[in-house]
């Protein structure tokens, strides 16, 4: 890393930078247990075999949040608690709110909140094979 504009006589020094950089392969590992360390530090434990799944176990039963790099879906009985973990999210980073998923990982989601129902398609999985391979 080049010395900063500004700093005389800096020909001969360079300058570490202690911290990850996006893109790099250090940031994936610091952002992981960064993020790690804010959902244990609300009542979360990570899933064990699946690094990508923390849970949190209250009264009325689950929370769960998967991870896929930045992206993450939570799931619990009821919006107060998924509220809640926006929250805890939100005082740790800057977050910015997609909605309700609609696509994630290659799959499209449709949640019916009227007949209550919950569709993960792969749809266009299926599309894009059948254009590739005819």
């Amino acid at each position: 890393m080049d010395v900063p504009f500004g700093i005389e006589n800096a020909e001969d020094y360079e300058c570490q930078h202690n911290k990850a950089i996006y893109g790099l392969k250090k940031a994936a590992s610091a952002w992981n247990k960064t993020i790690h360390r804010v959902f244990l530090g609300n009542g979360f434990k990570s899933c064990g075999a699946d690094q990508c799944g923390n849970v949190k176990r209250p009264k009325n039963g689950f929370i769960y949040v998967c991870l896929y790099v930045d992206d993450m879906i939570i799931a619990a009985k009821t919006s107060e608690e998924i509220c809640d973990v926006k929250d805890a999210l939100k005082n740790a980073f800057e977050v910015k709110e997609l909605g309700p998923a609609k696509f994630i990982l290659g799959k499209a989601i449709d949640h019916d909140m009227t007949d209550e129902k919950l569709m993960i398609m792969q749809t266009r999985f299926i599309d894009d094979g059948v254009e590739r391979f005819g």
